[in-house]
């Protein structure tokens, strides 16, 4: 199966009210509590040792579904390798199949590494949030691939 990633040069996609609703959604006061995780699943690429952990949670109030990126991993020894690039596609062509929008966290270790990091995560349709949530970037299925 060939997988196809969405990549954007220069300026991210502008973070649109669509993008705010899944993210307001998954800010909602329950949505920190752990009792509404319905499902994980865990995306792997073995040859790098590369994988992601992908929570699918109800909204407490609404039921529509959300992903959250929980954890993301490369072995440092066999980063560069494609091993992330691989995991991500399948991340999001999962995403893209079952139109789930996708909300994560990402940050970085160091200030000046910030950056790269939400570069990395837009090449893959995620959108950085507005600067109320920090490190926050929110993924919209994309409808033509479901």
């Amino acid at each position: 199966m060939q997988l196809t990633l969405d990549i954007f040069v220069g300026q991210a996609p502008p973070f649109t009210p669509e993008h705010q609703k899944v993210l307001e959604e998954f800010q909602h006061p329950a949505a920190g509590v752990k009792k509404w995780v319905r499902a994980s699943k865990v995306f792997r690429h073995a040859p790098t040792r590369s994988w992601a952990k992908v929570d699918f949670r109800g909204h407490p109030e609404t039921g529509k579904t959300v992903a959250y990126l929980a954890h993301f991993y490369t072995s440092p020894d066999t980063r560069g390798q494609g091993g992330g690039e691989r995991v991500m596609q399948q991340v999001t062509a999962h995403l893209d199949k079952h139109q789930i929008p996708a909300v994560l966290h990402a940050a970085a270790d160091r200030p000046q590494d910030q950056k790269r990091l939400e570069n990395y995560y837009g090449r893959h349709g995620f959108h950085a949030a507005p600067p109320d949530y920090p490190g926050d970037m929110v993924r919209l299925p994309n409808p033509n691939k479901s």
